[in-house]
Protein backbone atom coordinates (compact mmCIF):
# COMPACT_ATOMS: atom_id res chain seq x y z
CA UNK A 1 0.00 0.00 0.00
CA UNK A 2 1.47 2.97 -0.99
CA UNK A 3 1.24 6.46 1.47
CA UNK A 4 2.30 10.01 1.05
CA UNK A 5 4.90 12.18 3.10
CA UNK A 6 4.36 16.04 3.12
CA UNK A 7 7.54 17.53 3.57
CA UNK A 8 8.10 21.37 4.37
CA UNK A 9 11.46 22.94 3.98
CA UNK A 10 12.57 25.87 6.44
CA UNK A 11 9.03 26.44 8.72
CA UNK A 12 5.68 24.60 9.09
CA UNK A 13 2.68 25.36 6.93
CA UNK A 14 -0.24 27.18 7.42
CA UNK A 15 -3.13 25.70 9.30
CA UNK A 16 -5.30 25.24 6.13
CA UNK A 17 -2.36 23.32 4.50
CA UNK A 18 -1.69 21.13 7.66
CA UNK A 19 -5.14 20.00 7.78
CA UNK A 20 -5.13 18.64 4.10
CA UNK A 21 -1.97 17.09 4.54
CA UNK A 22 -2.67 15.21 7.97
CA UNK A 23 -5.59 14.30 5.90
CA UNK A 24 -4.34 12.59 2.54
CA UNK A 25 -0.55 11.96 4.30
CA UNK A 26 0.73 9.03 6.20
CA UNK A 27 3.06 11.52 7.66
CA UNK A 28 4.20 15.18 7.98
CA UNK A 29 7.94 16.69 8.31
CA UNK A 30 8.79 19.89 9.57
CA UNK A 31 12.39 20.70 10.72
CA UNK A 32 13.55 20.20 14.16
CA UNK A 33 13.39 23.77 15.47
CA UNK A 34 10.71 24.58 13.60
CA UNK A 35 7.76 25.87 15.38
CA UNK A 36 5.23 23.34 15.83
CA UNK A 37 1.86 22.93 15.07
CA UNK A 38 -1.03 21.78 18.42
CA UNK A 39 -1.78 18.34 16.22
CA UNK A 40 1.73 16.43 16.09
CA UNK A 41 -0.08 12.42 15.25
CA UNK A 42 1.41 12.47 12.25
CA UNK A 43 4.58 14.85 12.56
CA UNK A 44 7.96 13.49 11.91
CA UNK A 45 10.41 16.04 12.89
CA UNK A 46 13.51 16.24 10.52
CA UNK A 47 17.18 16.60 12.05
CA UNK A 48 19.42 19.32 11.00
CA UNK A 49 21.95 17.99 8.35
CA UNK A 50 25.07 18.78 10.22
CA UNK A 51 25.03 18.23 14.23
CA UNK A 52 28.50 19.45 16.08
CA UNK A 53 29.45 18.78 19.94
CA UNK A 54 28.49 22.48 20.26
CA UNK A 55 25.05 21.76 19.13
CA UNK A 56 24.65 18.51 21.40
CA UNK A 57 22.75 20.59 24.18
CA UNK A 58 19.91 22.11 22.12
CA UNK A 59 19.13 19.07 20.28
CA UNK A 60 19.03 17.04 23.09
CA UNK A 61 16.78 19.28 24.90
CA UNK A 62 14.87 19.96 21.72
CA UNK A 63 14.20 15.70 21.44
CA UNK A 64 13.38 15.89 24.87
CA UNK A 65 10.43 18.16 24.23
CA UNK A 66 8.89 16.91 21.60
CA UNK A 67 8.74 13.70 23.09
CA UNK A 68 6.97 15.41 25.97
CA UNK A 69 4.50 16.34 23.48
CA UNK A 70 3.77 13.20 22.02
CA UNK A 71 5.70 13.13 18.95
CA UNK A 72 7.07 9.34 18.40
CA UNK A 73 9.08 9.83 15.21
CA UNK A 74 11.82 11.52 14.11
CA UNK A 75 13.70 11.69 10.53
CA UNK A 76 17.52 11.65 10.33
CA UNK A 77 19.95 12.28 7.97
CA UNK A 78 23.02 10.16 9.37
CA UNK A 79 23.43 7.24 11.16
CA UNK A 80 25.81 9.07 13.67
CA UNK A 81 22.71 10.50 15.66
CA UNK A 82 21.07 7.28 16.44
CA UNK A 83 22.24 7.68 20.04
CA UNK A 84 20.14 10.79 20.23
CA UNK A 85 17.35 9.31 18.76
CA UNK A 86 16.60 6.20 21.21
CA UNK A 87 12.82 5.72 21.97
CA UNK A 88 11.73 7.07 18.50
CA UNK A 89 10.40 5.40 15.43
CA UNK A 90 12.99 6.42 13.13
CA UNK A 91 12.79 7.28 9.38
CA UNK A 92 15.96 7.46 7.17
CA UNK A 93 16.29 10.94 5.17
CA UNK A 94 17.76 11.15 1.81
CA UNK A 95 21.44 12.53 2.68
CA UNK A 96 22.26 8.64 3.83
CA UNK A 97 22.55 8.50 -0.07
CA UNK A 98 20.84 4.97 -0.16
CA UNK A 99 21.03 3.36 -3.48
CA UNK A 100 20.60 -0.63 -3.32
CA UNK A 101 18.76 -3.35 -1.39
CA UNK A 102 21.59 -4.32 0.53
CA UNK A 103 21.95 -0.75 2.45
CA UNK A 104 18.67 -1.11 3.11
CA UNK A 105 19.09 -4.16 4.30
CA UNK A 106 21.74 -3.01 6.95
CA UNK A 107 19.84 0.22 8.13
CA UNK A 108 16.71 -2.23 8.57
CA UNK A 109 19.10 -4.15 10.80
CA UNK A 110 19.92 -0.48 12.79
CA UNK A 111 16.56 0.11 13.07
CA UNK A 112 14.77 1.81 10.70
CA UNK A 113 11.26 1.57 9.63
CA UNK A 114 11.56 2.96 6.46
CA UNK A 115 14.41 4.86 3.97
CA UNK A 116 13.80 7.72 1.58
CA UNK A 117 15.95 6.64 -1.46
CA UNK A 118 18.47 8.80 -3.49
CA UNK A 119 16.87 10.88 -5.50
CA UNK A 120 20.27 10.06 -7.99
CA UNK A 121 19.05 6.45 -7.86
CA UNK A 122 16.23 5.51 -10.32
CA UNK A 123 13.81 4.05 -8.34
CA UNK A 124 13.86 1.01 -10.64
CA UNK A 125 16.81 0.09 -9.59
CA UNK A 126 16.20 -1.27 -6.39
CA UNK A 127 14.00 -4.48 -6.74
CA UNK A 128 13.64 -5.13 -3.45
CA UNK A 129 13.21 -4.08 0.23
CA UNK A 130 13.34 -5.28 4.00
CA UNK A 131 11.50 -2.18 4.83
CA UNK A 132 9.35 0.52 3.35
CA UNK A 133 11.22 2.69 0.58
CA UNK A 134 10.58 6.10 0.02
CA UNK A 135 11.02 8.47 -2.71
CA UNK A 136 10.83 12.10 -3.72
CA UNK A 137 8.58 12.68 -6.47
CA UNK A 138 7.86 16.24 -6.10
CA UNK A 139 10.21 19.22 -4.90
CA UNK A 140 12.86 21.31 -5.51
CA UNK A 141 16.05 18.85 -4.98
CA UNK A 142 18.96 20.36 -2.31
CA UNK A 143 21.80 21.15 -4.21
CA UNK A 144 24.25 22.69 -1.64
CA UNK A 145 24.75 22.67 2.15
CA UNK A 146 26.73 25.45 3.51
CA UNK A 147 28.21 26.00 6.86
CA UNK A 148 28.65 29.64 6.56
CA UNK A 149 25.19 31.57 5.63
CA UNK A 150 25.18 32.90 2.18
CA UNK A 151 22.21 34.76 2.94
CA UNK A 152 23.59 36.96 5.65
CA UNK A 153 26.16 38.07 2.98
CA UNK A 154 23.58 39.32 0.83
CA UNK A 155 21.49 41.13 2.93
CA UNK A 156 21.52 41.88 7.36
CA UNK A 157 20.66 39.01 9.04
CA UNK A 158 17.06 39.50 10.95
CA UNK A 159 16.31 36.04 12.15
CA UNK A 160 13.30 35.65 10.53
CA UNK A 161 11.00 32.92 11.23
CA UNK A 162 11.81 31.45 7.83
CA UNK A 163 15.21 33.45 6.46
CA UNK A 164 15.11 33.12 2.75
CA UNK A 165 17.35 34.64 -0.32
CA UNK A 166 18.24 34.00 -4.07
CA UNK A 167 20.98 33.39 -5.82
CA UNK A 168 20.97 33.87 -10.03
CA UNK A 169 23.59 32.19 -12.42
CA UNK A 170 24.63 33.57 -15.56
CA UNK A 171 22.09 31.81 -17.42
CA UNK A 172 19.35 34.07 -15.38
CA UNK A 173 18.36 30.82 -13.39
CA UNK A 174 17.13 31.20 -9.55
CA UNK A 175 18.03 29.05 -7.38
CA UNK A 176 16.07 29.41 -3.65
CA UNK A 177 18.28 29.20 -0.29
CA UNK A 178 16.39 28.64 3.30
CA UNK A 179 17.96 28.75 6.25
CA UNK A 180 18.62 25.96 8.02
CA UNK A 181 19.93 25.29 12.03
CA UNK A 182 22.37 27.90 13.27
CA UNK A 183 22.11 29.89 10.41
CA UNK A 184 23.48 27.14 7.72
CA UNK A 185 21.87 27.16 4.33
CA UNK A 186 20.41 24.54 1.91
CA UNK A 187 20.35 26.19 -1.60
CA UNK A 188 17.43 24.50 -3.76
CA UNK A 189 17.52 23.45 -7.45
CA UNK A 190 16.13 26.30 -9.96
CA UNK A 191 12.98 24.06 -11.08
CA UNK A 192 11.67 21.33 -8.98
CA UNK A 193 11.22 17.79 -10.07
CA UNK A 194 7.88 16.40 -10.91
CA UNK A 195 7.37 12.92 -11.07
CA UNK A 196 3.26 12.89 -10.20
CA UNK A 197 2.46 11.32 -13.17
CA UNK A 198 5.01 8.74 -13.50
CA UNK A 199 4.29 5.13 -11.70
CA UNK A 200 7.18 5.19 -8.59
CA UNK A 201 6.66 1.49 -7.24
CA UNK A 202 7.69 2.06 -3.91
CA UNK A 203 5.68 2.13 -0.59
CA UNK A 204 6.20 6.44 -0.16
CA UNK A 205 6.00 9.10 -2.03
CA UNK A 206 7.63 12.20 -0.39
CA UNK A 207 5.89 15.99 -1.79
CA UNK A 208 9.49 18.46 -0.61
CA UNK A 209 7.94 22.19 0.02
CA UNK A 210 10.32 24.91 -0.32
CA UNK A 211 9.26 28.45 -2.10
CA UNK A 212 5.34 27.33 -2.73
CA UNK A 213 2.56 29.46 -1.23
CA UNK A 214 -0.89 27.54 0.44
CA UNK A 215 -2.58 27.75 -2.86
CA UNK A 216 0.58 25.90 -5.03
CA UNK A 217 0.84 23.28 -1.85
CA UNK A 218 -2.82 22.77 -2.27
CA UNK A 219 -2.74 22.36 -5.93
CA UNK A 220 -0.09 19.87 -6.05
CA UNK A 221 -1.86 17.67 -3.51
CA UNK A 222 -4.40 17.57 -6.11
CA UNK A 223 -2.14 16.94 -8.89
CA UNK A 224 -0.60 13.93 -6.90
CA UNK A 225 -4.06 12.52 -6.36
CA UNK A 226 -4.82 13.00 -10.33
CA UNK A 227 -1.17 12.06 -11.47
CA UNK A 228 -1.56 14.78 -13.70
CA UNK A 229 1.20 15.98 -15.88
CA UNK A 230 3.84 18.91 -14.94
CA UNK A 231 2.97 22.43 -15.57
CA UNK A 232 5.81 24.79 -16.27
CA UNK A 233 9.41 24.55 -15.68
CA UNK A 234 10.44 20.94 -14.04
CA UNK A 235 13.23 18.11 -14.11
CA UNK A 236 12.03 14.57 -14.70
CA UNK A 237 15.43 13.84 -11.81
CA UNK A 238 15.93 10.17 -12.16
CA UNK A 239 12.49 8.80 -11.24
Amino acid sequence: MKYLIARFEGKAPSEIVLEKANEICGRVELPLFSPLPKNTQKLSPVLPRAIYDSDMPAVKERLADIKSMGITSLTVPNISVLPLCVGFVIHGDYPLNVCNSETLKALAEMGFKSVTISPETASSHLKSSPIPAEYIVYGRMPLMYTENCIIQNIRPCRKEKLCKSLLKDDTGAIFPMLREYKCRNIIYNSVPTWLLDKKINLSGHIMMFTTESDGEILQLFDAYIKEEKPKGKFTRGKG
